[in-house]
């Protein structure tokens, strides 16, 4: 009886190497472009002649990119099933904002401009947000993922849960595009007749 507790004890004080669970690496960015004007209907109209992005045949005055890669080894167990090792998750985050050319625009259309890219901003962080959050979710699943399944056919499905997992996050992106009308529901537009 004795020597069992103290063989319990020993096992228990030995020290385990476990594994940390990794954090996505997430690169994130913010990218311009030029917009111009000395009202707020001129700097719309530049807005929209001068951004790159174009969805679904309209032109919008922002997007976030956000792309993943993920890689993992998959390690056969004894008992025939197979296990995640070494899961990496990368977001690539990226957030395209039009820029306003500063020339002598007056005070009301300067605070106007600013309300209108603070909330075009905060929307778009939205969408950052929500990469940011499937980039975590992702790490989390596939962390020390067991399976009794043979390696091969551990992998076919769990790449096709990943899929699914971003193809959620786009799905919440475009209810909240929907649900928001891109923004303009939380104050994204420029008001005309500031000059």
């Amino acid at each position: 009886g004795k020597l069992l507790v103290l063989v319990l004890a020993l096992v228990a004080a030995i020290p385990t190497t476990t594994q940390a669970q990794p954090e996505p690496v997430i690169n994130f960015q913010i990218r311009h472009y030029e917009v111009a004007g000395m009202t707020t209907a001129e700097i719309s109209q530049s807005v929209f002649q001068n951004t790159p992005v174009g969805m679904d045949g309209g032109r919008f005055a922002a997007v976030t990119h956000n792309r993943f890669s993920t890689s993992y080894s998959a390690v056969a167990t004894t008992q025939g099933g197979c296990e995640v090792k070494n899961a990496r998750v990368v977001l690539d985050s990226t957030i395209l904002l039009p820029r306003l050319v500063e020339s002598g625009q007056s005070a009301r259309v300067l605070a106007e401009w600013n309300r209108y890219i603070g909330a075009l901003r905060a929307h778009e962080q939205l969408h950052a947000s929500n990469g940011k959050f499937t980039a975590e979710t992702l790490a989390t699943r596939l962390f020390a993922f067991k399976s009794h399944l043979p390696c091969q056919q551990m992998r076919v499905k769990l790449d096709q849960a990943v899929d699914r997992l971003i193809q959620n996050m786009g799905d919440w992106d475009r209810r909240l595009d929907s649900e928001t009308q891109h923004g303009k529901s939380q104050g994204v537009y420029l008001r005309p007749g500031f000059r």
